[in-house]
């Protein structure tokens, strides 16, 4: 089952809960709270509203209220604030910011996320079983050492530089899942720490003269 599959299942047992039958089913209003135009969050987000139109959930029966946070928590906390007003039936949030932006305040609305690396580590769930709380979702948090174990087979690489923003949640722990993956796979963890994106152009020329591989 893919993640989008899987949204759609839980939304789906969200309506069950609502009403018994559809064609009974007053007009509900869902919160779409995406983060940024990036393609990942643009792309769940299209992908959802779109399936759930196709299952029959579309006007009258819903009323969608999408907002694009731009990249910015006051945006998306303004966007929140909507949601409460308007009195939401659901909420979908689409990334860790965005649902963390949810969270925060709803605690009574079925939330639905998707897009978020590490629930748990974000405090959005109690652990990988269940949230013990109004949200669920889908985590594209992948194995690192997937990746680490197909960059041994293409080079015999001893040093890997990992490139990370200390203010972002989803960067630390990854750095800190590559660190704890060291000894297993015989490579040195270096962590790079950035605060903008004009750093990189500026510390990669000699980053790269001490490493054998780059982690971004």
């Amino acid at each position: 089952m893919t993640r989008i599959q899987m949204i759609l299942f839980v939304i789906a047992l969200v309506f069950m809960n609502w009403m018994p039958a559809r064609a009974a089913l007053p007009e509900k209003r869902i919160g779409v709270l995406f983060w940024n135009e990036a393609p990942r969050y643009t792309d769940a987000k299209k992908g959802i509203v779109d399936q759930l139109k196709i299952e029959g959930f579309a006007e009258p029966i819903v009323q969608f209220f999408i907002v694009n946070a731009d990249g910015n928590k006051a945006k998306a906390v303004e966007a929140v604030h909507t949601f409460t007003v308007e009195k939401m039936d659901m909420i979908i949030s689409l990334g860790t910011s965005a649902t963390l932006a949810v969270t925060r305040d709803v605690k009574d609305v079925p939330v639905v996320f998707s897009s978020v690396f590490d629930p748990v580590a974000s405090k959005k769930a109690k652990s990988w079983q269940s949230s013990d709380n109004n949200t669920t979702g889908a985590s594209n948090r992948v194995p690192l050492s997937m990746p680490l174990s197909r960059l041994k087979e293409f080079a015999p690489v001893k040093t890997l530089a990992v490139l990370y923003t200390a203010n972002e949640l989803n960067s630390v722990t990854q750095l800190k899942e590559l660190q704890g993956l060291q000894a297993d796979f015989q490579i040195k963890i270096i962590p790079v720490p950035l605060t903008s994106a004009e750093d990189v152009t500026q510390v990669l020329p000699e980053v790269m003269r001490g490493v054998d591989a780059l982690y971004l």
